[in-house]
């Protein structure tokens, strides 16, 4: 599923949402979801960070780290990744997957925050991201 904050802003319907903090509202809701893989994403490059914090509220992780601004987010992206421009290209190439596993969920739409390794939201906002979803049969 590919979704970039463009269209997720314009999916809204609202002006309380920026490109760094927005719903996306699925067409058809994804029943029995029990892993969520994070295959690419593009982000602005950000000075001073080493990492870039995807949030989604939907899929929280049970992972604890020190900052208790990104504990539990769905997936810490590092910074030392393809830069073209003043844009970062996160892709795993098959190479150290970030993957979650769930006990099965029902998903109807992403909630979806970009944050600093501090825990606050960014103020970049033109971000896409590429999920693979497993579901059970």
């Amino acid at each position: 599923m590919f979704i970039d904050s463009q269209t997720a802003i314009v999916r809204s319907n609202t002006n309380i949402y920026t490109g760094n903090n927005y719903v996306y509202q699925l067409d058809t809701p994804l029943r029995g979801v029990c892993t969520a893989e994070l295959l690419s994403a593009t982000f602005s490059r950000t000075s001073n960070l080493h990492n870039m914090v995807l949030d989604i509220d939907e899929l929280k992780t049970d992972r604890l780290v020190a900052n208790p601004g990104v504990t539990r987010s769905f997936a810490i992206i590092p910074m030392n990744t393809v830069s073209f421009g003043s844009n970062v290209l996160y892709t795993t190439n098959g190479f150290f997957p970030i993957k979650q596993m769930y006990h099965p969920r029902d998903i109807d739409r992403l909630t979806v925050r970009w944050r600093d390794q501090s825990g606050n939201i960014v103020s970049s906002s033109d971000n896409s991201f590429i999920i693979k979803f497993t579901h059970l049969k």
